[in-house]
């Protein structure tokens, strides 16, 4: 089972994907690259938006989706890319974020300016509270934030575009065969397909080690994908 861990697919949700029918050539894109179910992240900003605001949003997006949605496309999960701001562990529905059926498994945005200790406390105060934190696409950060995120033990979604550059290739890979990388997204915004080329091509490279990290992947997804818990 292929498992796109961080995908913008809902329609009108945020910035990503514009329309069903972008929606509906990013499933047959992901479709053709082998990729069996889809968790749809819709991005969520705590200073901009509460979470009720953010489901009311996903829900019409959702339907949406689901109009052009069928048999033999890849089946979605409803999750969110929840930005970590100060204090967020106290926000109230803080739990509907989390991946659909999952265990608490929330996708984590780090800012990609002023990350300090207080946005480090915030994240571990999350994973106190018994939530699951998978930090996102950890390949755009600079070393020194790659090397904390190793080092504290939390969950990493790689984005697929990690193993584009020929240069970068060997080091990722390393990377994915010895951290605690237990995701892989294509971070699709809109019906470019380039975006599953550069997913088919990072599950290739990896090889063996995909199939680790799929494996993982499906233990954060067990619910969902044992009782089939998505778009049906």
């Amino acid at each position: 089972m292929i498992i796109d861990f961080h995908a913008h697919i809902i329609p009108k949700a945020d910035h990503g994907c514009d329309s069903a029918e972008t929606a509906r050539r990013q499933l047959e894109l992901a479709n053709a690259a082998g990729v069996n179910t889809i968790v749809a992240t819709p991005h969520f900003y705590p200073h901009r938006q509460t979470v009720e605001q953010f489901l009311k949003s996903r829900e019409r997006g959702k339907e949406l989706l689901d109009s052009v949605w069928d048999d033999g496309l890849p089946m979605v999960l409803l999750g969110a890319e929840v930005l970590v701001c100060p204090g967020m562990e106290h926000m109230e529905g803080i739990e509907q974020l989390c991946i659909e059926g999952s265990d608490r498994a929330l996708l984590l945005e780090l800012p990609f300016e002023n990350l300090n200790d207080e946005i480090w406390t915030t994240v571990f105060e999350i994973w106190e509270k018994g939530f699951t934190p998978v930090l996102a696409h950890l390949n755009r950060y600079p070393p020194d934030v790659v090397k904390q995120a190793e080092q504290l033990g939390i969950q990493i979604q790689l984005n697929a575009e990690a193993f584009q550059l020929i240069l970068h290739r060997k080091k990722w890979k390393r990377f994915a065969q010895t951290s605690n990388v237990t995701a892989l997204g294509s971070d699709i915004h809109s019906a470019d397909e380039n975006s599953y080329k550069a997913f088919s091509t990072a599950v290739h490279i990896l090889g063996q080690a995909a199939d680790e990290i799929m494996t993982k992947t499906k233990k954060i997804l067990t619910l969902q994908v044992e009782q089939g818990i998505g778009i049906s």
